[in-house]
């Protein structure tokens, strides 16, 4: 592709754009827009890898808040438990 640009600005499109053939000027205007389109959607793919890599982190910090909540009740039902064989003894 740009290869391709260089060709068309050395060749009078850079000066003149007037003296290029418009068969090649629309040729590769319309490279251009296919190779953009391939960038758009290599963009758009990355964006929806991420979208998704986002939502696999929440559900990992929504896991792992449970856990320490769960953990947390855990550890406060033992020590009421020992709290309670002490207060028998």
């Amino acid at each position: 592709m740009i290869d391709k640009i260089t060709e068309y600005l050395s060749s009078g499109g850079y000066f003149n754009p007037e003296l290029m053939e418009h068969d090649k000027v629309r040729d590769l205007l319309m490279d251009i827009r296919e190779q953009l389109a391939v960038y758009a959607k290599a963009i758009m793919d990355k964006d929806a890898e991420i979208e998704r890599l986002r939502q696999a982190l929440k559900l990992i910090e929504t896991g792992a808040k449970r856990y320490y909540r769960h953990e947390e009740s855990y550890q406060f039902a033992i020590i009421a438990q020992d709290a309670l064989a002490m207060r028998d003894k």
